[in-house]
């Protein structure tokens, strides 16, 4: 665990900007997140991200680095010109260099992500 001398950064999505700062540019704002005890300076804004339903509005979502408070389920999305397994073993390499104890175990293409999170809809289409 990293002790912060700086402000610690946070990046939050568009639907949290929208819900908290809905006139206001919230860079450089702090927030504090709950279930820590810290105050967060907002450095970016994220696209919203539906991870596992395409048709809800999309949950206020706080990022901040890993070091901060690892996670043993994160994801880094890339975007590539090409297939996933074009940049595959790129993507292994960097990450394996930032620290050799973290392996990537699953790697999908976005399209197929987004196809997975629609089982619901396309089971009822066939139901139907």
């Amino acid at each position: 665990m990293i002790r912060w001398r700086s402000p610690k950064p946070a990046v939050i999505n568009d639907a949290t900007a929208r819900k908290f700062f809905p006139d206001e540019d919230p860079i450089g704002k702090r927030i504090a997140v709950t279930g820590s005890a810290h105050m967060m300076t907002i450095v970016g804004v994220a696209g919203d991200c539906r991870p596992d339903v395409m048709d809800r509005e999309a949950l206020s979502e706080v990022f901040w680095p890993m070091a901060y408070q690892p996670a043993a389920n994160a994801r880094l999305i890339a975007r590539a010109k090409g297939g996933a397994s074009s940049i595959a073993n790129a993507l292994r390499q960097v990450v394996h260099g930032v620290d050799p104890e973290i392996g990537a175990v699953e790697l999908s293409a976005m399209n197929s992500a987004v196809g997975d999170s629609l089982w619901r809809e396309r089971f009822a289409a066939l139901l139907l």
